[in-house]
């Protein structure tokens, strides 16, 4: 804060003007925090779908005694995934959030796989539909199709397995105007997936581990993109 140079009559000309400037600081203050709230939304919101991975009725796997009586309660297994919408160059795919891998994996459009193909509603990615996107060779670098890494990833269930392209992908909130996006983000466009994921509604799986062990490199993790992109403010989900 500059030094405020000023008369003092009786004290109070000087005591004015160092309130006026001090106003004048507060309200650019005031300004510059409306203007990060904006920028970096606290939370951004998805509206998620259900989806049951059970292929027969559910089953008694335990039974919880009863602390007090004679008696006990059965407990039985449900398993169920839960996804939602996200725009990749532009265009929407449904993918699961997985807590336990770090890497975005969805279906090439041009993918042939009984795993790819058998799902009831099949929604691939098609790279040459993006303008934002590019394929992505071993040392990082843009290229083509022909010279883009190749790497899988295998799930506990399942196995998947392609080439890196790298694109602008957002995560559009439930609430108009509040999605955030990280632009040039890596992921696995996979040309092969195991017939597992021919029994899934979604379409790809996001990771939503940090870059580390997880991750096949640095950039392939989208929540640490947008964070270091300054679209989220912390690398938080719930």
């Amino acid at each position: 804060v500059p030094t405020l140079m000023c008369i003092n009559v009786a004290g109070s000309t000087c005591v004015m003007k160092r309130f006026i400037l001090f106003v004048g600081y507060l309200a650019a203050l005031t300004a510059a925090l409306r203007r990060e709230r904006r920028h970096v939304p606290h939370t951004v919101t998805l509206a998620l779908r259900r989806q049951s991975l059970l292929r027969t009725p559910p089953g008694q796997f335990a039974a919880l005694q009863l602390l007090r009586g004679v008696g006990s309660v059965a407990l039985q297994e449900q398993r169920h995934t839960y996804f939602g919408p996200l725009q990749i160059g532009g265009q929407e795919l449904t993918v699961v959030f997985d807590t336990g891998s770090a890497n975005l994996v969805v279906p090439s459009a041009d993918c042939e796989s009984f795993g790819c193909k058998g799902r009831a509603a099949h929604h691939g990615f098609n790279a040459n539909a993006s303008t934002t996107g590019s394929f992505v060779s071993d040392d990082g670098k843009q290229t083509d199709n022909v010279n883009a890494r190749h790497f899988s990833v295998t799930y506990a269930s399942g196995k998947a397995s392609g080439i890196t392209f790298q694109d602008r992908i957002c995560v559009d909130s439930q609430h108009a105007g509040s999605g955030v996006c990280a632009a040039g983000a890596k992921f696995l466009l996979a040309e092969w997936e195991s017939d597992d994921f021919a029994d899934f509604a979604f379409d790809g799986i996001l990771g939503l581990a940090p870059d580390g062990r997880l991750s096949a490199g640095q950039g392939f993790s989208l929540l640490d993109e947008l964070v270091r992109q300054g679209q989220l403010s912390q690398r938080m989900f719930a």
